[in-house]
């Protein structure tokens, strides 16, 4: 049976970067491809209008009009950046019940950003987002109670923020309550739902959760044992680069679980995790070229990768290096 290693840690949410993103993406209607520089911005006659257009709006009180202000302001968008007066509009917009006005009033208390730092006024602000179904909001509270961060460490109040943005559809909420389910943390343990938020999860790309369900596969837990599934989804995270999944499928294609034998294939997906680094895959490399298994027998070869496997710290690496024909 090949072992779990679920990849399970809470997350740490930048806050942040959501906040310098959605202000300049919504300032004066910028698409996702302006803010990602993929885009050129137009002329500063252009976004001057805009700005004076849009300020027009919000004195007037239009709620929309004064969240685009506060972007505006604060990514200089046909003015000069002023982090207060973005703050200031920011906060007209939230008063009115905008959503993700609320969400960065949210990350300027917390940032101390055109405001004194204040967590508390920080997380009124998040939470009133968060109940008007701001998915990057609820993913804030559901980490913040998870790590204790400004508030009393609380699982059952992270579970539940965490499935609200995961029931939007939030990648890395959907994976957290996997990571949830199969500890026990804040819900009863079920290995089942664990598998079902997983491949919610991994559906949407994440490698380490098509790891964990490759896992899940392998091993029958929460699902029925099936390790052509479990290769499929090895070959999915592997294939993003995940060197513990690239490390996996070597190994899945030299003892023809889930996929046919082929030793060749087993190398290439085993060089694939030693060139980032991974121990195990250095060591392995290190065997097949001093058994002469799947690549020339190459004692040479053999001590490079034993060499580096021994400086990734692998804990067999040095004996065998010692023990090579000279």
């Amino acid at each position: 049976m090949r072992r779990s290693r679920f990849f399970s840690a809470f997350p740490q949410f930048c806050a942040a970067a959501i906040l310098s993103l959605s202000a300049a993406a919504y300032a004066a209607d910028a698409s996702a491809s302006d803010v990602q520089g993929t885009e050129p911005r137009k002329s500063a006659s252009v976004e001057s209008n805009e700005f004076e257009a849009t300020r027009q709006a919000a004195m007037r009180g239009d709620a929309e009009s004064q969240y685009k202000l506060g972007g505006m302001y604060a990514s200089a968008y046909g003015v000069q950046k002023d982090e207060a007066k973005a703050f200031e509009w920011f906060r007209r917009a939230a008063e009115q019940g905008d959503a993700q006005a609320q969400f960065n009033l949210g990350v300027l208390f917390e940032n101390g950003v055109g405001t004194p730092r204040d967590d508390a006024k920080a997380l009124e602000w998040f939470e009133r987002a968060a109940d008007r179904g701001h998915l990057d909001a609820q993913f804030v509270l559901g980490s913040r109670y998870a790590n204790g961060d400004g508030v009393p460490k609380d699982a059952v109040k992270a579970f539940e923020w965490f499935r609200r943005a995961a029931e939007q559809g939030n990648a890395n909420a959907q994976a957290t309550l996997g990571h949830m389910y199969w500890e026990g943390r804040g819900v009863r343990q079920d290995a089942a739902k664990a598998a079902e938020w997983y491949q919610k999860a991994a559906d949407q790309g994440l490698a380490e959760v098509q790891v964990n369900l490759g896992d899940m596969y392998a091993n029958g837990y929460g699902v029925p044992k099936d390790d052509t599934k479990a290769a499929q989804w090895y070959r999915k995270a592997a294939e993003q680069g995940f060197a513990e999944a690239q490390f996996t499928l070597g190994t899945l294609y030299m003892e023809g679980a889930g996929v046919p034998i082929d030793e060749s294939k087993a190398v290439q997906w085993w060089l694939a995790a030693a060139e980032q680094g991974l121990g195990t895959a250095q060591f392995k490399l290190g065997t097949l070229y001093e058994k002469g298994r799947g690549v020339p027998k190459d004692a040479v070869k053999a001590a490079e990768w034993y060499e580096k496997a021994a400086a990734s710290g692998h804990p067999d690496a040095n004996s065998r290096l010692r023990n090579l024909p000279k």
